[in-house]
């Protein structure tokens, strides 16, 4: 039985192997660096067939443009504030929010196997959070940025990304509000 990669982004461990005596053939499909579906053939003696995978790329999936000020929700960091991170594999596996709870002293840089880096500054985490698929995660950016921009570090547990490009901004008003 011959294997190949029809569609996406991925390579197959071996393009042929033998069946079995249950007339079973099996190969390995490694993904490749982008996430999304994949397709793979097989076929022998003119008969062919073909299945369909899925690949995430280990790690969160966060663009640039997920990063916002938490108080007024416009793109790009300043430094020292306040900023929520967007996107997906951010919060696995919580359902709401987890709280830092940190009522004097610093906040964590670890939460929730959550963890940010601005260039080589860990950042304090206000919470992580996932509503309704809505994956997201808070943090204080790093007093210490320059203008520009900078790569962002996101862990969650063993997979990690990098978003090279996060703005930086010398200024961005933003009022929280309550209602009362």
């Amino acid at each position: 039985v011959t294997f190949s990669v029809a569609g996406g982004s991925a390579t197959v461990g071996s393009a042929a192997a033998s069946t079995d005596s249950q007339c079973r053939a099996s190969i390995t499909v490694q993904a490749g660096g982008a996430s999304g579906p994949i397709a793979i053939a097989a076929s022998v003696s003119g008969f062919s067939v073909s299945f369909s995978l899925s690949s995430r790329v280990p790690g969160p999936v966060v663009a640039a443009a997920g990063f916002v000020n938490a108080a007024s929700a416009q793109q790009g960091v300043v430094p020292g504030s306040i900023v929520t991170i967007q996107g997906s594999g951010l919060a696995q596996g919580i359902q709401g929010c987890v709280e830092a709870g940190v009522v004097a002293g610093p906040l964590p840089t670890t939460l929730a196997g959550v963890a940010v880096s601005f260039g080589t500054h860990l950042t304090p985490i206000f919470h992580v959070c996932n509503v309704s698929g809505r994956e997201q995660v808070t943090v204080q950016a790093p007093w210490e940025l320059g203008a520009g921009s900078v790569p962002v570090q996101i862990t969650v547990g063993s997979g990690s990304s990098v978003v090279q490009s996060v703005p930086v901004l010398a200024a961005q008003p933003g009022i929280f509000e309550t209602q009362g």
